[in-house]
């Protein structure tokens, strides 16, 4: 089960329906509004991930670690400890990765790398298949299936390859997520219809 070997153009909107009013555009990316009628008929048929039930994204939760756990709660409820590191220009915020695949973002306001005693995570990202929900959303399912269950995302990430463009990142702020779907080394987007990474801040 893999979308990977489907035509990029597969992903494409035209660019006048993709980019529409209050756009930005910079080089050979546009950040638009997503109501964009026929975005599910132009984006690869669904295909889930294998559904475990561990990623709740109206909580924010990847198994016992959710969104609002401390660091100290964060290492019991994964039972790994963390590399955590203050990302060059995020200035007040720790990463810590668990296991190569999961990232927690917290609070970290002397930017000494490390979270502030206390801070509680705002954000967990998931970049590996780590877990999905009930419903087999999770990272390696299409994007059309977050679609499906969310509706048109309130923004949208658009990049140009070969020449069309397609979808490289959607957004829904009342739920608190992202999906990502960029597909190449560092540096390159070359989007497959897969997700390829997922940010869940829990549903406000």
């Amino acid at each position: 089960m893999s979308a990977r070997a489907l035509a990029p153009a597969l992903l494409a909107l035209p660019l006048l329906a993709a980019c529409g009013a209050n756009q930005e555009e910079d080089d050979d990316t546009v950040y638009a509004p997503a109501t964009v009628g026929g975005v599910l008929e132009s984006l690869p048929a669904c295909q889930t991930a294998d559904a475990d039930g561990r990623l709740d994204l109206v909580t924010g939760c990847v198994g016992e670690a959710c969104v609002g756990h401390t660091l100290d709660e964060l290492e019991a409820a994964l039972g790994v400890e963390p590399a955590c590191v203050t990302p060059e220009g995020a200035a007040g915020i720790s990463r810590c990765t668990f296991e190569d695949t999961l990232i927690v973002e917290l609070l970290d306001s002397d930017g000494d790398g490390w979270p502030d005693k206390g801070a509680e995570a705002e954000a967990i990202e998931l970049e590996g298949p780590w877990a999905s929900t009930p419903e087999g959303l999770g990272v390696g399912a299409s994007t059309s299936c977050f679609l499906q269950v969310y509706g048109e995302p309130d923004t949208a990430t658009w990049s140009r390859l070969n020449g069309v463009w397609v979808l490289t990142e959607a957004h829904w702020y009342g739920w608190g997520l992202t999906v990502v779907d960029d597909d190449g080394p560092p540096g390159s987007v070359d989007p497959d219809g897969q997700v390829d990474a997922l940010l869940t801040e829990g549903a406000r």
